[in-house]
């Protein structure tokens, strides 16, 4: 029930709706637990499944990593890790969230570490990491930098939207009139 609930993005505090829990107890002919033993005592265990999962299908790929950082509603600063084979038809997967005290280079650089550390526990296998994909954010790109040491076979290849927004932007520093009028359309 756990792991069907985690891997369809329901979150198990639904199980506290009266008329959700009336529904699965009549079809399942199975006493529903509390969300919250589900958290306490099949959460954990179900990741680990999962985790099991992603390292059996990794185990010798050669692989991409692609980081991002947001900011969430509580205004922490929240950094995910999505991997993937580059043989055609490999599946992706989201391996990593964490959040973050800070975020610069230095901050980036080790979740990306513990990410593949977190696939790979007995040891990272650094010549399979051919491709680190991001934004163009200037300490994820000094972080990506960085990484070329310990990944010696690594691409860095930020996101072309990005990359075209800053050349954008950039242009428009040129012509004023021009500024002027995409500043009032942002207002």
């Amino acid at each position: 029930l756990c792991l069907a609930l985690v891997s369809s993005d329901i979150p198990l505090w639904k199980l506290n709706n009266l008329q959700f829990r009336q529904f699965l107890e009549k079809y399942t002919n199975k006493k529903v637990p509390d969300e919250s033993t589900l958290r306490k005592r099949y959460l954990q265990q179900c990741f680990h499944d999962v985790i099991c999962e992603i390292r059996d299908q990794m185990k010798y790929e050669n692989i991409w990593i692609s980081i991002d950082e947001t900011t969430d509603a509580a205004g922490q600063c929240v950094c995910s890790a999505v991997v993937g084979g580059l043989k055609a038809g490999s599946k992706s997967y989201l391996l990593n969230i964490q959040i973050l005290d800070r975020v610069n280079h230095s901050t980036v650089a080790k979740f990306f570490n513990d990410s593949l550390t977190l696939l790979w526990p007995e040891g990272i296998r650094y010549d399979n990491v051919l491709l680190f994909l991001s934004d163009a954010a200037p300490y994820i790109v000094k972080a990506g930098s960085g990484l070329k040491v310990l990944y010696p076979k690594l691409v860095h290849v930020t996101c072309l939207a990005h990359g075209l927004h800053r050349v954008a932007e950039t242009i428009r520093t040129h012509y004023k009139d021009v500024d002027l009028l995409v500043s009032c359309v942002k207002k």
